[in-house]
């Protein structure tokens, strides 16, 4: 029962990190137009497995899902770089 418990807590976690790491890449994607210094695909998959390890199965679907709607970014913001100005913007 425990376990069970602690996976539904675990895949919860995990699916807030990719609806952010989502969101982010929606946030970012306008710039991509204007800009022509752009990350492919393979690039932001590989720095979200690097990040989140490589049991994030549904992190290639999600980046494939926002490349299609909004085209190539030219940025991604990952956990390290994002939590210093989202504690910074708390204080």
């Amino acid at each position: 029962m425990r376990l069970k418990k602690t996976r539904t807590i675990a895949r919860l976690g995990l699916g807030k990190i990719v609806a952010l790491l989502a969101s982010l890449l929606i946030w970012v994607a306008p710039a991509a137009a204007q800009n022509s210094d752009q990350y492919s695909f393979q690039e932001v998959v590989d720095a979200g497995h690097g990040f989140f390890g490589e049991t994030t199965g549904g992190l290639a679907k999600v980046v494939e899902r926002a490349f299609q709607q909004y085209g190539l970014p030219n940025g991604y913001i990952l956990g390290q770089e994002g939590s210093g100005a989202f504690v910074a913007g708390l204080t």
